[in-house]
């Protein structure tokens, strides 16, 4: 054989013994519940874990892309900064006042600062219940985070 050959042998068996280590079958990993914020930790858009208090900074933006159409009524920020780190890229998150804090409405084309945390929830249809339910629009049953403003910063 080939040395060459031999060489790209030897590469393709460390690969797929590296997946069959990894445990990788294409199937989804079933937890419980209850290990969410006890032995799993789940990280958000920005990076860091669900619950924990960051700075945000960013602008609304004009528009909206299409895949995000499904958040209409919802406000989103363009997040730039995260703890007054410049991000590499703008990042979209929705983002919502928690009902006992009072925070001006966004603006559009203006720098708006935050302090709060990500957190999120499963929205959505279950195609599934359409066997019980007339059919509906919907975006289909998925888990969404969002950014839950504690504080507007000046």
């Amino acid at each position: 054989m080939n040395k060459y050959i031999k060489v790209y042998l030897l590469l393709f068996l460390l690969i797929i013994g590296s997946f069959l280590i990894s445990g990788y079958s294409g199937v989804y990993q079933k937890i419980n519940s209850t290990e969410i914020g006890n032995k799993i930790q789940v990280i958000g858009e920005l990076g860091f874990p669900l619950g924990e208090i960051i700075r945000i900074q960013g602008e609304v933006p004009a528009k909206l892309p299409k895949q995000s159409m499904a958040g209409e009524g919802k406000v989103f920020l363009n997040v730039t900064a995260v703890n007054d780190i410049q991000l590499k890229s703008p990042k979209l998150i929705r983002i919502d006042p928690l009902g006992i804090a009072s925070i001006k409405k966004p603006e559009m084309n203006k720098t708006m600062k935050y302090i709060g945390y990500e957190t999120g929830e499963f929205v959505g249809i279950p195609s599934q219940a359409f066997k019980y339910i007339p059919q509906a629009t919907t975006s289909g049953y998925h888990f969404e985070i969002f950014f839950q403003i504690l504080k507007e910063v000046e």
